[in-house]
């Protein structure tokens, strides 16, 4: 089930999505009218760390650890059982990004 949550203000951070239960994909999905930097992040289950992560878009491209505009982003290769993801808003210039987590199995 996706949670979603609108990102407006410089550390916002969508809500994390956790794999305890064994590895799948963390989808991130962006929408909305907003200028500015989200950063993916991860951290080990219990962890007070995070670090980035890379994530692909499924419409194609390379691998990167932020995204400027709107898309669908997805962990590479399946994430592992005890990661959590999230996104984080580092950079906020204006507009407001809509976002939604989900797990799921590609």
């Amino acid at each position: 089930m996706a949670q979603a949550k609108r990102l407006s203000v410089a550390n916002d951070t969508t809500p994390t999505i956790g794999n305890r239960s064994g590895p799948s994909d963390a989808i991130i999905e962006i929408e909305g009218t907003w200028t500015g930097t989200i950063t993916f992040e991860a951290k080990v289950e219990d962890a007070v760390l995070w670090f980035p992560i890379g994530l692909t878009p499924v419409a194609g491209g390379a691998v990167s650890t932020t995204a400027a505009a709107n898309g669908i982003w997805r962990t590479v290769n399946g994430g592992a059982s005890g990661l959590e993801v999230r996104g984080r808003l580092s950079t906020a210039t204006s507009g407001t990004a809509e976002t939604s987590v989900a797990s799921a199995d590609w």
